[in-house]
């Protein structure tokens, strides 16, 4: 069922670029490849992208981010 947490995700990572305070890296936790346009915002301002995900999630939003980590990766930790 859908809660909505994807648009306040959005709304944060838009008002976390504007902010005062620059953030060199976003990490999201989704593997929702409806954040692609999200990413490719935060890739142009020249941001870090570290997406966690588990499952399989499209290879364009994938390719957006500068580190992917699967749910391996986070067991790894």
């Amino acid at each position: 069922a859908k809660n909505g947490a994807d648009i306040r995700i959005a709304i944060d990572v838009m008002q976390a670029l504007s902010a005062s305070t620059r953030y060199d890296e976003f990490v999201i936790a989704s593997r929702d490849a409806d954040f692609t346009p999200l990413l490719q915002v935060v890739r142009a301002d020249d941001r870090r992208i570290t997406v966690i995900a588990t499952g399989s999630t499209a290879p364009a939003y994938e390719a957006l981010a500068d580190r992917y980590l699967d749910e391996q990766d986070i067991v790894d930790l």
